[in-house]
């Protein structure tokens, strides 16, 4: 996964195999839909894959329809770091949950957001 910021966009970029198990090649989200960032992953809700690949304790990849909305999810147990961004009911989802590598994380920093830690990881 490849992620740049350019003119208030942020374009997450798959390839190769990414592309094939997350059914998406591109997404682009504009930074003023962003509400807020926190680090981890969300509880499992109720939700049906619409274009998504799900092994559970492998890769958890694509589109899920939940009562929120769209959300986009790529994660698997072997990144590094885990955020969760919400967005607002404008945007294509209303939440993209990525797993991070190192250095992957330097598009945070770059937009001047801060990443919230739920209280129940904070200690």
């Amino acid at each position: 996964m490849h992620i740049i910021v350019e003119n208030n966009t942020i374009n997450i970029e798959l390839a190769g195999g990414e592309k094939l198990i997350s059914c998406k090649s591109r997404i682009t989200i504009q930074t003023e839909h962003i509400l807020e960032v926190w680090s981890g992953v969300p509880d499992p809700r109720l939700e049906m894959p619409v274009l998504a690949t799900s092994i559970p304790g492998v890769i958890k990849a694509g589109t899920y329809l939940t009562r929120n909305g769209k959300e986009f999810w790529f994660v698997k147990p072997d990144m590094g770091r885990y955020v969760t961004v919400e967005l607002h009911e404008e945007a294509p989802y209303r939440r993209l949950v990525l797993g991070l590598n190192d250095g992957e994380d330097g598009f945070l920093t770059e937009l001047g957001l801060a990443v919230n830690v739920p209280a129940e990881q904070s200690n």
